[in-house]
């Protein structure tokens, strides 16, 4: 370690916070959130969201109403971060992503539940401009009631969370990837093909709306 190196390694999380610029920008912002900086071992897994002050990530039981509900606040989420970048003109909006999902994995009667993931990723300027993204990611989450922390590792990425869902972003370079995903739900077999079948309508019903604006104008 050089000897202008103002903090160890290993030293204290919140130092390590200061230090990184995504971070350090995020508590300049909301001095009274605190901002925690999660192993990263343990903050991809599965039981993340209980180190976010979440509801521990049992799966719990679900209808089918209650499974598109579910679905829907996890698009909504993923669709306000998107705006709120289009707004602070940090984000496009108008170019192609560089990755788009939407869906639900697992089977319902697994222990493990089903959980419904929607994500997309985009490319920024550059390295520095990915992480200026990550930002005001984490500002809008944050000004939203969201829980997000950061995860300290070779990638710059956070974890967030609002007790119903978990917002799960990171900047790799210039490529950035936003991932919401809800808490794992117990499905019967036929309750999770019919939830996953409206999902898939609703898909197409959008598409052709869109379709049908784009020849009226």
């Amino acid at each position: 370690m050089s000897s202008d190196d103002p903090t160890p390694p290993d030293g204290p999380p919140r130092e390590r916070v200061v230090l990184d610029p995504v971070l350090a920008e995020l508590r300049r912002r909301h001095p009274d959130v605190d901002v925690v900086v999660l192993p990263p071992g343990d903050a991809g897994g599965p039981g993340a969201g209980a180190d976010l002050g979440t509801p521990a990530l049992e799966p719990r039981p679900a209808d089918r109403e209650t499974a598109l509900r579910v679905a829907h606040h996890v698009d909504t989420v993923l669709e306000a971060v998107l705006a709120g970048l289009v707004a602070r003109g940090v984000y496009d909006g108008t170019e192609a992503p560089t990755g788009r999902g939407r869906g639900w994995t697992g089977r319902g009667d697994d222990p493990g539940g089903a959980t419904y993931t929607a994500s997309v990723g985009f490319a920024a300027a550059d390295p520095d401009a990915a992480r200026h993204v990550l930002e005001q990611v984490g500002d809008l989450l944050l000004a939203n009631g969201h829980d997000a922390r950061a995860v300290v590792g070779r990638r710059v990425r956070l974890l967030s969370s609002d007790g119903r869902s978990v917002v799960d972003a990171e900047a790799t370079g210039p490529h950035v990837r936003v991932e919401v995903r809800s808490l794992p739900l117990l499905l019967g077999r036929d309750d999770l093909v019919a939830v996953r079948q409206r999902r898939r309508e609703g898909t197409q019903e959008g598409k052709q709306e869109g379709t049908q604006e784009g020849r009226s104008s």
